[in-house]
């Protein structure tokens, strides 16, 4: 639920002209490949922090794998840090 929400609410996050509005579901599909790839590294580093089952490379750097009872997953970006974060 939280990956669909960033795909379809924050949707203009990704749209900063007109033009880039032409573009808006090559762009949505690539926010909808980050928040995959996003998922699978942050779940496994959650997994990680219970045992040594090490599925998936980390490329990504996040502050925290999953955070809150609902377990947010870190998909906003912050590119002047180049981490990713929850919302």
């Amino acid at each position: 639920m939280l990956m669909e929400k960033e795909v379809n609410v924050h949707w203009d996050e990704l749209v900063s002209s007109r033009s880039d509005r032409l573009h808006l579901l090559p762009l949505i599909l690539y926010r909808l490949a980050v928040c995959l790839d996003v998922y699978t590294e942050a779940y496994s580093a959650h997994a990680d922090a219970r045992g040594p089952d090490a599925q998936f490379h980390k490329e990504k750097i996040f502050f925290r794998p999953a955070r809150g009872p609902d377990r947010a997953f870190p998909f906003k970006y912050h590119p002047k840090l180049g981490v990713f974060s929850q919302r």
